[in-house]
């Protein structure tokens, strides 16, 4: 009978360790749960002020460009921007207007440009942007003729300066032209 008394002992005593087993682990597993809603509500408003702080950088962006955009207007000048990476000059809308030839895209290489200047004036816009390219000189003034698309020649003015890499290499060059 002592035995069978002992064994009963021996087993509730199992049951009792399981029966806390269990409380712990259930214990654990709400600890856990709280836990990953604390890091998602972290993560949520992280992710949050990331969203903002992306569209108030988007707002002041689109503000200055709506104010070059105005203050290139009233100039009356065109703009662009030529990649040394890729080689390609991309023509503001306004450039493409100025110019009379609306129909050019927006982008294209040095010499879609030079096709449209005189041919007398073609060395010297060539040359002024061989010397910033080459580092002999970081900014230019040209002015030159040009043929617009119904066959009137007209003066313009071009303005450009250079942006370099800590090697000297120019990374591209922005300008401006005018109607003069």
């Amino acid at each position: 009978g002592r035995e069978r008394r002992g064994d009963v002992v021996a087993l509730r005593d199992v049951t009792a360790a399981t029966t806390d087993m269990r409380q712990v682990g259930f214990r654990m597993f709400l600890f856990a749960g709280l836990l990953c809603a604390v890091l998602v509500g972290f993560l949520f408003i992280a992710l949050r002020r990331v969203d903002l702080g992306i569209r108030e950088q988007q707002t002041a962006l689109l503000r200055s460009q709506e104010r070059i955009n105005l203050a290139m207007s009233v100039a009356n000048d065109g703009i662009w921007e030529w990649d040394a990476d890729s080689g390609l000059i991309h023509f503001s809308e306004r450039w493409r207007e100025i110019m009379g030839i609306e129909n050019m895209p927006a982008e294209g290489e040095f010499r879609d440009w030079l096709n449209y200047i005189l041919e007398d004036d073609r060395a010297l816009l060539s040359s002024a942007f061989s010397n910033i390219i080459n580092g002999h000189t970081s900014e230019c003034v040209v002015e030159y003729r040009m043929q617009d698309e119904p066959g009137s020649v007209r003066w313009y003015r071009c303005r450009a300066a250079v942006e370099r890499d800590g090697e000297g290499q120019a990374l591209r060059i922005a300008g401006s032209t005018s109607d003069i």
